[in-house]
């Protein structure tokens, strides 16, 4: 059977609320095509506090979607070569072993590697205050949601109150994981929390389980996006809709024209910053599809401190062959909220 080569649109906006207050986007999210498969996709999207407590959470919420995707580029080469050079009887105990490496070691280094990028830019950029500079991590303090689909597995970690939808082919929804029962008010689960690692909500699904094939769309988004309706009824239906739309001859291409007009429209309800990334199956690879090593990081801060602007400027400008994109976002397509 062919892979199915994956497609990936995504997009953000800065909140209402946030214009208002001349505060920056907290959202950031990027996806990558990874080198030698046409077929496997990474999309991450992390949502920064915002609070008085994390001054930085814009960078961190950046930090964090460039640390996801660099931590699957590393692990892919590695996890692709076991599986191409398998036998067909051999590969459920080589997906378990991946999922073990995923639930066990690739979370410990998405937060690793985003702490050490935290601190690398906390030497760069010092804390006035001593007390701030001892609370780093609360300072850049941000969720993170990952989803990376290939043509042997998917996987969707999330941390944090962003959200995962599944469109399989009967127009039925499902979640990655359920709400945090313990969650209090507004608090989530964050990076810069003591054992993180261990925090991580992670779905897999192997290519041996049939309905792994059936997934017609994955709908990725910040927290601001689902505030936008009133019911979660509403917020699934969008998604099946998302998924009916690119099933059309025109869908992606209305989506991509339409992504940023229907995210503002989005934070009208909300007021908050909303993301949005789909991932969908096509036939074959598009020739305007993204490609190989070439990764769109969508960053929502215009208006940070200049130190920090500057920061993100050397962060994503002509570095590992990034490409970045200004303001570039997602849509309704059923009823308002």
């Amino acid at each position: 059977m062919e892979a199915k080569q994956w497609t990936a649109v995504a997009g953000s906006v800065v909140g209402d609320l946030h214009i208002k207050r001349n505060l920056p986007n907290q959202d950031a999210i990027a996806f990558h095509r990874l080198p030698g498969s046409s077929s496997a996709l990474v999309m991450a999207v992390s949502d920064g506090h915002g609070s008085e407590k994390c001054p930085r959470s814009d960078i961190g919420s950046a930090l964090a979607v460039k640390t996801a995707v660099k931590v699957f580029m590393d692990s892919w080469s590695l996890m692709k070569s076991r599986l191409d050079g398998s036998e067909a009887v051999d590969r459920p105990s080589i997906l378990a072993s991946i999922e073990r490496h995923i639930r066990k070691d690739i979370t410990k280094q998405l937060i690793d590697n985003w702490i050490s990028a935290v601190d690398a830019h906390s030497a760069s950029v010092p804390f006035q205050a001593e007390q701030a500079q001892a609370n780093r991590l609360l300072a850049y303090g941000a969720t993170l949601t990952i989803v990376f689909l290939c043509e042997h597995f998917c996987v969707c970690m999330r941390l944090g109150d962003c959200e995962v939808l599944i469109v399989d082919r009967d127009s039925k929804v499902s979640r990655i994981a359920p709400r945090n029962k313990v969650q209090v008010g507004e608090d989530t689960d964050s990076l810069c929390m003591p054992n993180a690692d261990k925090r991580f909500s992670v779905y897999f699904q192997g290519s041996d389980d049939l309905s792994l094939d059936s997934n017609q769309l994955y709908l990725i988004c910040s927290d601001g996006y689902e505030k936008a309706f009133e019911s979660n009824a509403g917020f699934e239906q969008s998604a099946i809709d998302f998924a009916k739309l690119v099933s059309s001859g025109k869908g992606r291409e209305t989506i991509e024209q339409e992504m940023e007009t229907w995210l503002r429209e989005y934070s009208n309800y909300s007021g908050d910053d909303v993301s949005v990334g789909l991932l969908f199956g096509e036939p074959q690879l598009a020739e305007s599809a993204v490609p190989e090593e070439a990764v769109d990081i969508l960053e929502l801060s215009n208006q940070s401190a200049e130190t920090d602007a500057a920061f993100k400027e050397d962060c994503f400008a002509n570095e590992d062959k990034l490409t970045r994109h200004e303001n570039f976002n997602p849509t309704e397509m059923n009823e308002k909220p």
